[in-house]
C-alpha cells in the first residue's frame, strides 16, 4: 500500500482456513463415547480419570481442541481437553481424559471441535454421567435374639439383622471370613448351627448408583465383622 506522499508499506500476510470443524455450515457433530458411563462411575474407575472417546468430523486437522464437558446442570462444569495429532486424524478418533475431580452426582456430558482461529463443530450427542465414588457406610451386625447373656453373642436362633442400609441397597453376606458371599435379601440372614470366630461372619454394601448397584472385584465397599461366639448352646 502506498499513501499520498509515496511511503510504501511492506509486505502483509494473512491466514486463511478454507476449513471447520463444524464442516461447511457449523453443523457437523463429533460423537462422544464414555464407556465408563453405561452403568455408572465408580471410584476405582475415576482413579485414572474419567476416559472418553471422540469420533473426529471430517474437518478436523491436526492442532485443534477437542474438549468434553460435564455440566452439572446446576451452573457447574468440569472439562477435559486433548489436541488433535497426525494418529488421531487417521484413526479418526481421540481420546480425552478429564481428570479434574468429579464429585459425586449426575452430569452431562458433551464434546466440541474447535481449531485454532476459534472456528468450532456443532455440540456431540450428549451422554448421562452418573458419579458414585464414595464407598457406602459398613452394615451393623447384630443377634435378633442373643438368647443367652445379652451380649455375649450365644443364641439358640441365628437370625442376624443387617441395618444401616439405604432403601433399595443391594448387599452381600459371608459366614467363612470373606472367601464365598451370599446375596443378602430383605434385612437379615440365618446362620447355621455351629461356631463363628470373630470376622467369620461379615456383610458388605454393595457400591450404590441410580443404575443397578454392584460390587467392583477389589473395589471400595463397606464391610462389618461380626464377632460371633457359638450359636445354638442350649436353650436358656
Amino acid at each position: 500500500m502506498t499513501d499520498d506522499a509515496g511511503n510504501t508499506s511492506g509486505p502483509t500476510t494473512a491466514t486463511v482456513d478454507a476449513t471447520s470443524p463444524g464442516g461447511e455450515d457449523g453443523t457437523d457433530a463429533p460423537v462422544l463415547t464414555i464407556d465408563e458411563a453405561a452403568d455408572g462411575v465408580t471410584a476405582a474407575e475415576l482413579a485414572d480419570g474419567l476416559q472418553t472417546s471422540v469420533t473426529l468430523t471430517n474437518g478436523t486437522e491436526e492442532g485443534d481442541t477437542v474438549t468434553v464437558t460435564l455440566d452439572d446442570g446446576n451452573g457447574g462444569t468440569i472439562t477435559g481437553e486433548a489436541i488433535v495429532t497426525a494418529q488421531d486424524i487417521t484413526n479418526d478418533s481421540i481420546a480425552v481424559e478429564v481428570t479434574d475431580a468429579i464429585a459425586d452426582g449426575s452430569y452431562t456430558a458433551t464434546a466440541v471441535i474447535t481449531d485454532a482461529l476459534g472456528n468450532s463443530s456443532a455440540e456431540s450427542n450428549a451422554i448421562d454421567v452418573n458419579v458414585d465414588a464414595t464407598a457406602p457406610d459398613a452394615p451393623i451386625l447384630e443377634l435378633v435374639n442373643d438368647s443367652n447373656v445379652d451380649g455375649d453373642r450365644v443364641t439358640n436362633e441365628g437370625e442376624v439383622l443387617v441395618s444401616g442400609l439405604e432403601a433399595g441397597a443391594t448387599w452381600e453376606y459371608s459366614v467363612n471370613g470373606g472367601t464365598d458371599w451370599q446375596a443378602g435379601t430383605g434385612n437379615s440372614f440365618v446362620l447355621g448351627e455351629g461356631v463363628y470366630a470373630t470376622g467369620d461372619v461379615q456383610a458388605a454394601k454393595l457400591m450404590s448408583l441410580e443404575t443397578p448397584a454392584r460390587r467392583e472385584s477389589g473395589g471400595p465397599y463397606g464391610r462389618h465383622h461380626f464377632s460371633g461366639n457359638s450359636y445354638p448352646q442350649s436353650d436358656h
